[in-house]
């Protein structure tokens, strides 16, 4: 059984969390690279590697997270670049 989850558990994911919307959103001035700080989600696409092309803080509204999922990998798609999240 795994073990619950402890209040200060939650409060160093929301750091972490905090801390790469942050970084994501410091990329932005970086020429070749694509910045979107969307409600439902933060992602970059880069001409990097990994993780210069990923996306954090997903926050998708069960009925529409197929058809949100499809209009940002589209976007990857487009960019000859795959994506993590």
């Amino acid at each position: 059984m795994p073990e619950p989850v402890h209040s200060a558990d939650s409060a160093l994911g929301s750091i972490v969390t905090r801390n790469l919307e942050a970084w994501y959103a410091a990329q932005a001035d970086v020429p070749g690279i694509e910045v979107h700080r969307d409600p439902d989600i933060t992602w970059m696409l880069s001409n990097g590697t990994t993780w210069s092309n990923s996306g954090t803080s997903l926050r998708f509204n069960a009925s529409k997270a197929a058809r949100r999922l499809d209009q940002i990998l589209k976007r990857y798609a487009g960019h000859g670049r795959g994506v993590g999240f």
